[in-house]
C-alpha cells in the first residue's frame, strides 16, 4: 500500500512540474506571431529581482490599441517556465509608450499583485516591477523577423 501511495505521490509531482515548464498556449501565441506579421511582436530578455535572481523572460506583446497594451509573458526560473497574459495602460509620449498597472498573477510560488512602470521606446522594452513576494526589473529587445 505504501509504495502505491508513493508512486501516486510521484505522478502528481512530475504532473505539476511538467505543466509548469510547458505552455502551449503561450508556444501557440509565440508562434503565430512569428508568421502573422499583424499587430503581435516577439521579444525576449531576462527579469532580475533586487534578490539576486533572475531568469529568461519571452513576450509576445500586441501593438498598443485605445490605451492598452496586451502581453503574454513566459518566465524562467529555478528551472520552472510560467507563463501568463497581462494588459498594461500604454500612454504614447516622445518616442515611445509609458508603461503601467497591475495585475495578480494566479501562481503557487511568487504569486499575488504586481506593479508595473516602465517605457518601450524603439528597441527597448524596460519596466520595473513590484509587488509583496518580490521586486525588480525586466528588459527586452525585439526578437529579429524572419
Amino acid at each position: 500500500m505504501r509504495m502505491v501511495f508513493l508512486r501516486l505521490v510521484s505522478v502528481v509531482f512530475s504532473a505539476v512540474c511538467l505543466s509548469a515548464c510547458f505552455s502551449p498556449k503561450f508556444n501557440a501565441a509565440w508562434k503565430n506571431a512569428e508568421t502573422s506579421g499583424g499587430d503581435a511582436r516577439k521579444w525576449s530578455g531576462r527579469w532580475e529581482s533586487d534578490r539576486g535572481t533572475g531568469g529568461r523572460l519571452r513576450a509576445v506583446v500586441k501593438a498598443p490599441r485605445g490605451g492598452e497594451l496586451k502581453i503574454y509573458f513566459e518566465a524562467g526560473w529555478h528551472g520552472f517556465t510560467t507563463a501568463y497574459p497581462v494588459v498594461l495602460r500604454a500612454d504614447a509620449e516622445t518616442g515611445g509608450f509609458k508603461v503601467y498597472g497591475e495585475h495578480k498573477l494566479e501562481s503557487f510560488v511568487g504569486g499575488g499583485l504586481y506593479k508595473y512602470d516602465g517605457r518601450i521606446a524603439g528597441e527597448k522594452f524596460s519596466v520595473r516591477y513590484a509587488s509583496s513576494y518580490d521586486t525588480g526589473t525586466f528588459s527586452l529587445t525585439p526578437e529579429p523577423v524572419h
